[in-house]
């Protein structure tokens, strides 16, 4: 295993990330957003563990984000943040909006996006 590997414990199922320690050892950094807790790593606790896939909803943000900038670099500087859309415009996101279906430029960004993120 490698430093910055995504680990899962054997025993209890907590999530973390291999680091180096002080001393030159390998610690398991939980994966907490308010607590920097790095615990001993013992080989036979702790297994590789893949991320999580990314859902529906989490590739339409990054496909909505990609083509929010795309859009800012071709002149139209009012596209809303993707966390002042409605819902009902988040979850057009997560299909194919119509306005991007008509651009050839943004169909083929969001098809790249989403393409490649729901194969994994």
């Amino acid at each position: 295993m490698n430093i910055g590997q995504r680990v899962r414990s054997v025993t209890d199922g907590q999530v973390g990330f291999l680091v180096e320690t002080e001393g030159g050892g390998i610690g398991v950094k939980l994966d907490r957003a308010n607590e920097d807790r790095v615990l001993p790593y013992r080989e036979g606790q702790w297994r590789a563990d893949e991320a999580a896939p990314l859902n529906h909803i989490q590739i339409a943000r990054i496909a909505y984000d990609a083509d929010r900038t795309f859009r800012i670099c071709r002149g139209e500087y009012k596209v809303t943040e993707w966390i002042n859309l409605r819902d009902a415009d988040r979850i057009a996101w997560s299909k194919l909006p119509k306005d991007v279906a008509k651009d050839p430029e943004r169909l083929a960004l969001y098809e790249a996006i989403t393409g490649a993120l729901a194969k994994k």
